[in-house]
């Protein structure tokens, strides 16, 4: 299973699947199809075709997995309730965000029960939930849960908390697609400055914030500040990166097209 990581990891997807496939039939001919030596495996082949976008081959996957893992572990059983996710995932991406939102929202209950209200995985799950209900349409209901969700995450986890700041970055997202231009711009630039207090400067984390934060002061009409962050974000990232960097060379696209 680590080589198939590493071949993927290469880039070489298709080549990773077909070692995963191999793996999965000895695995299942020394200990049977439906044992638990098999989930590792399993699980990781639905992932793979997840990023491969083969959405519809990921999910047969998780389906059969899920099924499996509920009857040798219990629906409760961590594993369970993290293929659940991924099966939500590959789902919502595949095109049927509304089937996706439904299984987050039985994750949701389900850690509820199971961790309780302050447990870190309920408040990602909450996350996922929100953001399947903003991807099925319901923008507002998204960025009510992930404001909702941001003063738990800083109540519960604290201010400077991965998860807490990524609950920033996604809140910014849909206030951005709800229109909030505003409120999004304040998401965003706080967003920058946890980063870079909690990264570092340098960090590419906090370099893709500016970014975020360049590119909504544009979306706002803001030409001048917009081109002014754009110059600083680029100044930094030659210096960390390289002027061929993709990244560098998206942000001079950005000044070129502002200075035209």
């Amino acid at each position: 299973m680590h080589l198939a990581d590493e071949v993927a990891a290469s880039g070489d997807m298709d080549g990773a699947i077909i070692l995963l496939c191999e793996v999965i039939r000895d695995v299942a001919r020394i200990y049977g199809e439906r044992s638990e030596e098999t989930f590792p495996a399993r699980h990781r082949l639905g992932d793979l075709y997840a990023e491969a976008e083969s959405f519809t081959r990921a999910v047969g996957v998780f389906e059969s997995l899920l099924a499996d893992q509920r009857k040798a572990l219990g629906a409760g059983h961590p594993s369970v309730l993290e293929i659940q996710a991924h099966l939500a995932d590959a789902i919502g991406a595949g095109g049927d965000p509304a089937t996706a939102a439904v299984i987050s929202e039985e994750i949701l209950n389900a850690n509820l029960i199971e961790r309780g209200p302050r447990h870190p995985d309920t408040l990602d799950v909450q996350g996922l939930l929100w953001h399947w209900k903003g991807r099925s349409g319901e923008i507002d209901v998204a960025v009510s849960g992930f404001s909702k969700l941001l003063v738990d995450c800083e109540m519960i986890l604290g201010r400077d908390h991965p998860q807490t700041i990524f609950t920033v970055m996604r809140l910014a997202s849909w206030l951005r697609s709800s229109g909030d231009m505003e409120s999004a711009l304040l998401a965003y630039r706080r967003l920058a400055e946890d980063r870079a207090r909690v990264h570092g400067e340098d960090d590419s984390r906090t370099l893709q914030a500016r970014d975020y934060l360049a590119f909504h002061v544009l979306l706002m009409g803001e030409s001048e500040q917009a081109l002014a962050l754009f110059r600083a974000l680029y100044a930094d990232q030659v210096r960390l990166m390289g002027q061929g960097h993709p990244d560098v060379v998206h942000t001079l696209e950005h000044i070129e097209d502002l200075e035209a």
